[in-house]
């Protein structure tokens, strides 16, 4: 999920930590969501870092094709 769906879904979940009147569900639900949110960016970084190797490998045949 990226970052922009991730923040449209807690939008239409309508979660605010801020709202929720007992103080111990409000700091759950503000470390959940924290730590959501940092999974995501590992997540879209390793999304990233996997593609840029995809990458090079496709493009190791290539380099080892002998020029005439």
């Amino acid at each position: 999920m990226n970052p922009e769906a991730l923040k449209q879904l807690l939008t239409f979940l309508d979660i605010d930590p801020d709202n929720i009147e007992d103080e111990t569900y409000a700091k759950i639900i503000r470390t959940l969501l924290f730590i959501i949110k940092g999974q995501n960016r590992e997540i879209e970084f390793l999304k990233a870092e996997t593609q840029k190797l995809r990458d090079e490998i496709n493009l190791e045949p290539i380099r080892k094709v002998p020029l005439l």
